[in-house]
């Protein structure tokens, strides 16, 4: 009883203090980080990249491979070579020793042909939420063409919305984009490592860590994170340098009440 009296009245300081910021003003419109500015040479990117191969927190943790081992990074098709070579230079400069894979060259095709296969796949961004949809469908059914189909005959407004574009591309470049960071990749990621135990540490897609280090078995302890430092915007920010067991304890501290919650409703479509 006693704690849940002290989280009501945590819950009730919080709130107060929401409804005294809101009563102050609105918040400020969104804007883009004016710190991130394109890079001219790769001695912009380089004060990033060395806090991103210390970073021990987060969906990237770089940091947590150890001087002398040799860290594998399976890029994807999109990836900007500046920033993977930044990576790399950091990594050396720690004595690290660093593999940078392709996923195009895993599975034999040029870079050309592999990103002209993402763009027709991946032609949104976040500001399609409901793009969501897609990868659940196309990856949690063995036969993705059976929701598709529900869907159709269902909602055609959502279908066309989601799978329109792709039925009017190439169904060639299609299944090619599709093999990107799925099964195909992973099964040749398996192949590599294989071939190369001298590997210590992967790091490999966006996200979805525990399907991804299962999708590698039997190296899936070889498996520290996924990748995300692969363009300017997601290295050259302050997310890379927060520091790591902050980070952590933040963590930590959302996920433990969970153990103590019984019921959640959320009325908030986002």
């Amino acid at each position: 009883m006693s704690v849940k009296i002290a989280l009501v009245a945590i819950s009730l300081f919080l709130l107060a203090g929401l409804g005294a910021a809101q009563e102050k003003g609105k918040y400020p419109a969104p804007r883009f980080p004016s710190y991130v500015r394109p890079p001219k040479s790769i001695e912009d990117v380089m004060p990033f990249a060395r806090a991103a191969v210390r970073q021990t927190g987060g969906r990237t943790p770089l940091g947590l491979v150890e001087k002398g081992q040799t860290v594998a990074i399976f890029a994807e098709p999109m990836a900007e070579e500046m920033i993977l070579q930044a990576i790399k230079r950091a990594y050396e400069e720690r004595g690290v020793k660093i593999q940078i894979v392709p996923e195009y060259q895993l599975l034999g095709v040029s870079k050309e042909e592999a990103v002209k296969a993402v763009k027709a796949n991946r032609w949104f961004t976040s500001e399609q939420g409901y793009m969501e949809a897609r990868s659940w469908i196309l990856q949690r059914f063995g036969d993705a063409e059976v929701p598709k189909k529900w869907l159709k005959e269902r909602r055609p407004d959502l279908y066309k919305a989601v799978f329109q574009r792709e039925d009017d591309s190439s169904q060639e470049l299609i299944d090619l984009g599709r093999r990107f960071g799925g099964k195909s990749v992973a099964d040749a990621i398996i192949k590599y490592l294989d071939q190369h135990k001298e590997v210590n540490a992967v790091f490999w897609r966006r996200g979805g860590r525990t399907v991804t280090r299962k999708s590698i078995e039997p190296h899936g302890n070889k498996f520290y994170g996924n990748f995300i430092f692969d363009n300017r915007y997601e290295l050259m920010n302050k997310a890379a340098t927060f520091p790591g067991d902050i980070w952590r304890l933040a963590e930590e501290r959302v996920v433990e009440p969970l153990a103590w919650t019984d019921r959640v409703e959320v009325n908030d479509p986002e």
